[in-house]
This record gives structure tokens, C-alpha cells and sequence, in this order.
């Protein structure tokens, strides 16, 4: 259940980008202010729920910023 609520989150989530020539600076926010961490997953990471940590601020938006190269992540 805590898996299919965190996509749920995320499917509402804000996604901001910033391009430059060769990557894509993209900001990904959720909030949940009851989570105790909050991780990002995905290709650009082998998938490691550890390596990609969100940061939470005080009104409880978990925020992550990620350099991405152009394509389907």
C-alpha cells in the first residue's frame, strides 16, 4: 500500500526543468509532510532508492533536483 500511495503522490507532484546543452536540470517536489524520507528511483540511478535522497522544508514539500540527459527516464 505505502508503494502505490508514493506514486500516487508523485503522479500529483510539481516537476520543474531547466535545460542546458548536453543535460536537463529537473526539479522534482512532493509533498507529504508525514514522510521521514522520500527517495527518487529510476534509470538515471540504477534504480538504487538510496542514491537520490529528497530534502524535506519546512512545510513538509520534499524537494530533489537532478541533472538528466535528454531521452525517457
Amino acid at each position: 500500500m505505502q508503494l502505490q500511495e508514493s506514486i500516487s503522490r508523485m503522479k500529483s507532484s510539481t516537476i520543474k526543468s531547466r535545460s542546458t546543452a548536453a543535460t536537463q536540470e529537473v526539479e522534482f517536489s512532493l509533498f507529504a509532510p508525514d514522510a521521514k524520507k522520500v527517495s527518487i528511483a529510476g534509470t538515471f540511478n540504477s534504480w538504487d532508492t538510496s542514491a537520490t535522497a529528497m530534502k524535506k522544508t519546512k512545510d513538509g514539500t520534499w524537494k530533489a533536483k537532478i541533472q538528466l540527459s535528454p531521452g525517457r527516464h
